[in-house]
């Protein structure tokens, strides 16, 4: 009888899984990446139906990649530029980045709690690593105000080209990642075209070392997202692209605002109170100051007015932080589309390009021959890395394995 109930029985249906793909790749070219990096390669859970997958693959044609695409370079460079303009005149990138960031979270809260975005449902596991990620992205961002603040925005990006190298040396030295050969000569003409811009006359030093630093915290940040993509809980419950950056920036948030209360509080204050006269002549030069730098003129606004002055400045900040949250949700969706980190680290390489060009021609900074060459080389070089990344991934120093397929 037990033999004939073990001849008739039918095993059931192994469990559904999350995790039946490959796992990501451990590449990370953009921030927090590699985290979302099962949304970018298209995962599904095992109970979508083919017309939900159908739906979820909507507009990921090349017309929809490059529609996100633009949409995506024109966001960073009118953020660029409304930054730049603020930081010139408001000199506190602490305070500056928590507005923005502020401006971030009231649009995320709303969207968790209308459905636009799906509420994460998080595990106290994966809060740590996220709080890393989240505190070097904030770190990153405020050494790029606090270049912003005596250097040109078309040489600061420029510089900021150095990231690959900065993300490999971390790799080298914290990971134990070695890069092939190949991928290390494809930084010599990142190095060469920055050594060319730093002699611009635009750059200071303390715009050099801020921008160098904030290459370098990308570096980290990045290091740390590749960390959280290979932790079972994110696996088992991946992170959307759009979610991904959300809580981010709700953590970034967090933890800027005790430090902007503390170290830009009194120093802002004084500021305020004897930029052109009292609170009104601050207000006043805050805000023309910007209009001006924007290229808004007179905007209809009375400069009389303190309340209108402050009305604006705030109406620029929020404006910026808007459109910092827009630019990086609209990465995330391109990283999305593509599919491929290498694929999206080529397009961020062209879009620094353009942020170079149109900061420069927005902001009124002239460009030498010298500087403009070493940015277009710098540029370039940055395009080529990845692409040499692609073919040859880094490879553990202790067994010469790949990293990417060890990960």
């Amino acid at each position: 009888m037990v033999c004939q109930l073990k001849r008739g029985y039918t095993p059931p249906p192994p469990p559904a899984s999350v995790d039946t793909l490959d796992r990501p790749s451990s590449k990370a070219g953009s921030a927090y990446s590699a985290v979302s990096a099962s949304t970018a390669a298209g995962r599904t859970d095992a109970t979508s139906t083919p017309k939900t997958a159908k739906r979820r693959g909507f507009g990921s044609g090349p017309v929809g990649i490059a529609v996100a695409t633009l949409a995506w370079y024109g966001l960073t460079v009118v953020y660029s530029v409304y930054n730049t303009a603020v930081l010139q005149v408001f000199p506190f990138p602490l305070t500056v980045l928590t507005a923005e960031l502020g401006a971030g979270v009231l649009l995320i809260l709303p969207a968790w709690t209308l459905g636009v975005i799906r509420t994460p449902n998080l595990r106290m596991s994966q809060m740590p690593i996220l709080f890393y990620v989240s505190l070097w992205h904030s770190v990153s961002n405020l050494a790029t105000g606090w270049a912003l603040q005596s250097s040109s925005l078309a040489m600061v990006t420029a510089i900021q080209a150095l990231e690959p190298l900065a993300s490999a040396l971390v790799d080298l030295f914290v990971a134990g990642k070695r890069s092939h050969p190949i991928v290390n000569a494809a930084m010599v003409p990142i190095i060469t075209g920055v050594a060319l811009v730093s002699r611009d006359a635009s750059i200071t030093r303390g715009g050099l070392f801020f921008a160098v630093a904030s290459s370098v915290c990308v570096g980290v940040r990045d290091f740390y997202s590749k960390r959280a993509s290979r932790q079972r809980e994110f696996h088992k419950r991946p992170l959307s692209a759009a979610n991904t950056y959300a809580v981010v920036t709700v953590m970034s948030f967090a933890t800027v605002v005790p430090y902007a209360l503390i170290v830009d509080g009194p120093h802002a204050l004084r500021w305020w109170a004897t930029a052109g006269g009292g609170v009104a002549g601050g207000a006043r030069a805050v805000a023309s100051a910007v209009r001006e730098g924007v290229g808004a003129g007179d905007a209809g606004g009375d400069d009389d007015d303190v309340a209108t002055s402050l009305a604006w400045l705030a109406l620029y900040l929020g404006f910026s932080g808007v459109l910092l949250f827009l630019h990086s949700a609209a990465a995330f969706k391109v990283l999305e589309k593509m599919g491929s980190v290498t694929t999206f680290s080529v397009a961020n390489s062209v879009k620094r390009g353009m942020v170079i060009f149109f900061g420069a021609v927005a902001m009124g900074t002239p460009i030498g021959f010298v500087s403009g060459f070493g940015a277009a080389v710098a540029v370039l070089g940055t395009a080529a890395y990845w692409v040499a990344r692609l073919y040859f991934p880094p490879r553990r120093r202790a067994t010469g394995v790949s990293a990417e397929k060890q990960d």
